[in-house]
């Protein structure tokens, strides 16, 4: 009988643990909708959801004209000139293109003041510069601790009149070493500039050359590492966003606090 009992009890136990389980994850879900309704609704949230859509209608829309999956546009044959297959498929490629010039080009003047900030800092050597980078970036990039302790400032020129506003590191009892490398800044910086010069690359060619004179290679490569740029900075954004949201929860904290 106790041995009876006390697996009926790890049962239940199980069974409640499951469905906690279950019920935080629902939470969860709940949670996420009622997030995306709340940005919807807001106008920025309304144009950048038309935006997405946009993309992803024209950009399947070309992919599937790539593929050959409307044959029926093949006429006289799928690669002749004047096919609709081949015209469609430059009418998707330029309104996709110019869509995916919005961002690149709004975002400019950001990108580059962050690339201009960052070639002073390695250059010349002003920290000023990137205590500046870690105040614009402080969603993801972290100084744990003592700034100038981590940037080892000790030449007298250093500019200490600068506001604690451009402080990334919000947890001053996180160790140093748990910072974030400064080889990530550098990469995400370059990353986004290059992603804006080979969007305005990929733009030149498309809208300077017409679609029979213009080089079979060049939207391709354009394309590729325009994509290739941003999908890399926002990937190590992603990463470094995830451990410095997992260092800052409340229980990690009060870890730092209690081993000060």
């Amino acid at each position: 009988m106790g041995s009876q009992d006390s697996l009926l009890s790890t049962i239940r136990h199980q069974n409640h643990t499951w469905e906690d389980g279950k019920q935080t994850e629902n939470n969860r879900l709940l949670e996420l909708r009622r997030k995306v309704q709340d940005f919807v609704y807001t106008p920025f949230g309304c144009l950048i959801t038309v935006y997405v859509l946009n993309v992803i209608a024209w950009g399947g829309m070309d992919f599937l004209l790539i593929c050959n999956f409307v044959p029926a546009m093949c006429h006289p044959t799928c690669e002749d000139p004047h096919s609709p297959r081949l015209e469609w498929i430059e009418i998707d490629s330029q309104i996709l293109v110019a869509l995916l010039c919005v961002p690149a080009f709004a975002l400019a003047p950001l990108r580059y003041r962050d690339l201009y900030h960052l070639l002073r800092y390695r250059l010349c050597r002003n920290r000023g510069c990137l205590r500046k980078l870690a105040g614009y970036n402080k969603d993801w990039f972290r100084v744990y601790g003592d700034f100038e302790a981590k940037l080892d400032l000790e030449d007298a020129g250093v500019t200490r009149e600068i506001t604690e506003d451009y402080c990334s590191g919000p947890v001053a009892a996180a160790p140093l070493h748990l910072s974030t490398s400064p080889w990530k800044l550098d990469f995400v910086v370059w990353c986004k500039a290059l992603n804006t010069a080979f969007q305005a690359t990929l733009a030149g060619f498309m809208w300077g050359y017409k679609r029979l004179d213009r080089p079979p290679w060049s939207s391709t490569i354009s394309m590729l590492f325009a994509f290739s740029c941003i999908a890399m900075a926002k990937i190590t954004v992603f990463l470094e966003d995830r451990r410095v949201r997992d260092l800052e929860a409340p229980e990690t904290i009060l870890l730092w606090t209690i081993q000060r």
